[in-house]
């Protein structure tokens, strides 16, 4: 009988340790929409690799979005335990019943689990308390082609939110730029509620009607961390619930260009300014020696690629030639503002009186409906003869190497005087390498002179008996010592 009583008592402990290592899989939920995510977890106190787990047979029928690993360690009974987790999200791919299989790693397995994708659904935009809702909203119903649209989302809540996401704006057929997100407090029937607004300046390159699919909240609500738990993510919570909201979609008519404005170039924009700036040698020009003038665009309401090339005109006895534009978009409070910027190098050819004409940039005012013009007065200015044995201009003869004007297929303005100080520089370099390779061939003879000598040296018969003589001191000193 007591051999009985310890066989039943072996076999429950046997029992327990299989299950605590075993290998453990759980789904936050069992039944999910098409369009929605689903966790499994995997748990295990024996193994830190988990994530060498095959997974094939899971994304037969899911997509892995995510996955996240995580040490835990708790204290039962005074004694410290180590449990290792993997939680992956699971992205369903079509409707039905399916089956999670039983996964293996190091020889343990888990139970298989099922699972059930419905057709998607439409979620909520707050909840039934209403202690957590999102709302989206655009700052005009139409707009035109190119025109800056504002999208913005906001996530109001309450309570605390736990690895909360919000999904990218996918918006087909439209340029999107992220602007700054805010953060503030709005108060609602006496309660204060936490606002996260998101907002995008979305243009849109066709005409049509537009639906702007709402983003979505995802987070975890009623959690508590747990105090023994390190790392980060979901693996870190104890308990809570995971929500999903989301904003309604939106409609949008983008119209086409106005009938006066086709053919010609379209920037629709808040307001839109002209700017120069010159290099100081413009206060003393000469005959050639390069001015360099820079032409700025400055559009509210557009971005910095949509702005077009400032043309300055030609003047004669003036040679431009223009460098590569630069783009840049910066956000303000009223969505972005775009800056372009196109230089020159003016070399004039002869001296006297040179007038540019006045530059003009058209655009579309959205604000009151009307085509207007941006513009840059003419200037004037003198250029003086070269001194002599200055620079000369170059009229279209044949030009050298040192000419300041580049020819066709010559590099822009300014490469030039790089490459001769390059030049320069180089040939410093390759002095000072040269002095110190005769530096270093005057060492090496020395040290083969000295090792001349030393070698001579060792072989007169003096110098020799001494070290015999050494040796002998050196033995019999160590004779006594061990003696």
């Amino acid at each position: 009988m007591y051999k009985l009583l310890i066989y039943s008592l072996a076999g429950v402990l046997l029992a327990g340790a299989s299950t605590a290592h075993a290998l453990q899989v759980t789904l936050d939920r069992t039944v999910v929409p098409l369009n929605e995510t689903v966790r499994m977890e995997l748990r295990s106190n024996y193994s830190q690799d988990l994530d060498q787990v095959d997974l094939s047979a899971v994304q037969r029928d899911f997509d892995i979005a995510g996955s996240s690993s995580q040490s835990e360690f708790s204290m039962v009974n005074g004694r410290t335990e180590s449990v290792q987790k993997l939680t992956l999200t699971l992205v369903p791919t079509a409707v039905g019943e399916f089956q999670i299989p039983a996964l293996q790693h190091k020889g343990r397995t888990s139970d298989p689990l099922s699972i059930k994708v419905v057709p998607a659904v439409a979620p909520p935009g707050q909840l039934q308390d209403q202690s957590i809702r999102v709302e989206a909203e655009l700052d005009k119903p139409t707009a035109l082609v190119n025109e800056q649209v504002i999208y913005t989302f906001r996530v109001i809540y309450r309570i605390d939110l736990n690895s909360a996401e919000i999904t990218k704006l996918n918006v087909p057929g439209a340029q999107v730029e992220a602007l700054p997100e805010a953060n503030f407090q709005r108060s609602i029937n006496g309660q204060t509620y936490q606002v996260v607004e998101k907002r995008y300046a979305l243009f849109f390159a066709e005409a049509g009607n537009k639906t702007i699919a709402g983003q979505q909240l995802s987070a975890v609500i009623g959690a508590s961390r747990n105090r023994f738990a390190f790392g980060f993510g979901l693996n870190s919570l104890a308990g809570g619930k995971q929500i999903k909201l989301g904003a309604e979609p939106l409609q949008l008519d983008v119209k086409p260009i106005p009938p006066s404005e086709r053919g010609k170039a379209w920037l629709p924009a808040q307001s839109v300014e002209l700017l120069e700036r010159w290099s100081s040698a413009n206060d003393n020009a000469v005959v050639g020696q390069p001015l360099t003038r820079s032409i700025e665009i400055l559009a509210k309401g557009a971005s910095g690629e949509q702005l077009p090339a400032a043309a300055p005109g030609s003047v004669d006895n003036l040679n431009s030639y223009p460098e590569k534009p630069a783009f840049t978009s910066e956000p303000w409070h009223g969505g972005i503002a775009g800056k372009r910027i196109d230089t020159y190098a003016l070399i004039p050819t002869q001296a006297g009186l040179f007038t540019l004409p006045e530059v003009e940039v058209q655009w579309w005012n959205t604000q009151t409906g009307r085509a207007e013009v941006a513009r840059l007065p003419a200037r004037t200015f003198s250029v003086a003869a070269a001194p002599a044995g200055g620079p000369k201009a170059n009229n279209g003869a044949a030009s050298t190497a040192t000419d300041l004007l580049p020819a066709a297929g010559k590099p822009e303005p300014g490469v030039a005087a790089t490459a001769a100080a390059n030049a320069t520089q180089n040939s410093q370099w390759r002095s000072i390498a040269l002095f110190a390779m005769a530096g270093w061939l005057l060492s090496l003879l020395a040290l083969a002179g000295w090792i001349i000598r030393l070698r001579h040296k060792l072989l007169l018969p003096g110098y020799v008996n001494n070290n015999a003589n050494n040796n002998a001191h050196n033995n019999s000193f160590g004779t006594a010592v061990h003696n």
